[in-house]
């Protein structure tokens, strides 16, 4: 079992790796109530340039588009952002993958997708859930868009994909709370911004302690140099 980022005590936990074997990955399901935010009106997601792509039983809305490998990647959500898609190409493309955080209660919006372009290029999907946030990654590797294997927990609430230590290939930095002692609420306790390259299990490094997650360069969109990275708490 790959090691999770800690999540708080007030989220209600519940295994249920046979509903995310589909999308290739073993992950832990979180049962959340977060709050919704109906998406912005967007258009209609035509694929092969007439039939619709469906989410949740209805017709999709393209959120968000990037930019990466030359081509076009667009998340696409129905109207609430609790059911989404990753469509790579752009309009008329084939390739469509589902998203699994929506499954665990993250809820889609229009900043829910950014992309790293490069010789490894990867995209991140994120929604809020309550508590913090959780992310997804998707790596193109040999020209071919894979999804991750885990997704990531954010409860100083933000997940971004910046390069940090390798030129090459983009990292996830995760910003979290370091709980002191027994304690059940961390939200008031310092935070750090968490490193991990794609795919390992363990951070590079972290960055030193901040009073409040404002406070981390570049805030919401972070930003962390190598040199900042020392021992994780």
């Amino acid at each position: 079992m790959r090691r999770r980022v800690p999540l708080p005590a007030t989220v209600l936990v519940t295994a249920v790796v046979a509903m995310l074997v589909a999308v290739g990955a073993v992950v832990t399901a979180v049962v959340l109530r977060p709050k919704a935010e109906p998406a912005p009106a967007a258009v209609p997601a035509a694929a092969g340039g007439s039939a619709t792509v469906t989410c949740d039983g209805g017709p999709c809305v393209v959120l968000a588009s990037r930019q990466a490998k030359g081509e076009t990647v667009e998340l696409l959500a129905d109207a609430a952002g609790g059911s989404g898609k990753i469509r790579f190409g752009g309009t008329g493309s084939d390739i469509v993958l589902e998203t699994s955080i929506t499954v665990m209660g993250a809820r889609l919006r229009q900043d829910s997708l950014e992309c790293v372009d490069g010789p490894t290029a990867a995209c991140l999907v994120r929604g809020p859930v309550d508590g913090g946030m959780l992310g997804e990654v998707l790596v193109a590797r040999a020209d071919i868009w894979r999804p991750a294997e885990q997704p990531y927990f954010a409860d100083g609430s933000r997940i971004v994909l910046a390069q940090v230590v390798d030129d090459d290939t983009p990292e996830v930095i995760v910003v979290r709370h370091v709980c002191s002692g027994a304690a059940t609420d961390c939200q008031r306790d310092p935070v750090v911004a968490a490193v991990y390259r794609l795919g390992a299990d363990e951070p590079v490094g972290c960055t030193r302690r901040y009073s409040v997650p404002a406070q981390l360069r570049g805030w919401p969109d972070v930003r962390v140099t190598r040199g900042e990275l020392r021992q994780c708490p």
